[in-house]
């Protein structure tokens, strides 16, 4: 009965461990976006991911970071990772269908320009 017990209380400790890393990688992260620091926040993220693959939270913020940068297309795949993730995320379908309409702009000026000639 012991070895089962431990087991639960290790794996226990070591989620809350990787919680506890993940969140304060995103408060890092929170800081460097605030302050204007994109890039390093980015590569920050993409870091991260590299020992936490599966975190949804992760390639949230990467996203966000992403769509602050006007860069839709990468917004739109670390936002797909996320919601590959955890499909119920209302923050993360949001900013996706958002990053989809935006990146569709450039071609509906295009195609409007067009019809006025």
């Amino acid at each position: 009965m012991r070895v089962p017990a431990v087991l639960l209380l290790l794996t226990t400790l070591a989620t809350g461990q990787s919680g506890d890393t993940v969140a304060a990688i995103a408060a890092k992260g929170e800081r460097l976006v605030e302050a204007g620091r994109l890039t390093e926040a980015q590569e920050l993220y993409k870091k991260a991911l590299r020992s936490f693959p599966g975190n949804p939270d992760l390639y949230y913020e990467l996203g966000m970071v992403y769509f602050r940068q006007e860069n839709w297309a990468e917004a739109i795949k670390a936002y797909k990772n996320s919601i590959h993730r955890n499909p119920h995320d209302a923050d993360t379908l949001f900013y996706l269908a958002q990053a989809y309409f935006l990146s569709t702009q450039p071609i509906l000026r295009s195609a409007r320009s067009m019809e006025s000639t």
